[in-house]
């Protein structure tokens, strides 16, 4: 094994980027976590690791681990895959019809 270890807090908070991925990803051990080109991870920023890894939320699957730096890019986050609209994007449109409202 890599002795990757999972982080135990929460993911939430506003010291986060996404990134886009750009190809599919197979876990290759434990703890890793499966990738479709174009699905949108959600990482904290102190879990950006200088070996090369993220650990993250797949917003589209919702599925949580490692994957490496390499198979993603920066991103503004929410549209995946699939084509659907995850539900990143739907809490950012229910966010924005809530304070229209005020």
């Amino acid at each position: 094994g890599s002795g990757r270890q999972a982080p135990d807090a929460p993911m939430h908070g506003r010291k986060v980027r996404f990134f886009r991925a750009r190809w599919d990803l197979a876990p290759a051990e434990r703890g890793d976590m499966a990738l479709r080109a174009n699905d949108i991870v959600r990482v904290r920023l102190k879990d950006i690791r200088a070996d090369g890894w993220l650990y993250g939320r797949n917003l589209c699957s919702h599925a949580q681990g490692f994957v490496p730096i390499n198979y993603c890019e920066p991103s503004s986050g929410f549209d995946c895959a699939s084509g659907e609209v995850c539900h990143a994007r739907r809490a950012q449109d229910l966010l924005a019809s809530t304070k229209s409202a005020n």
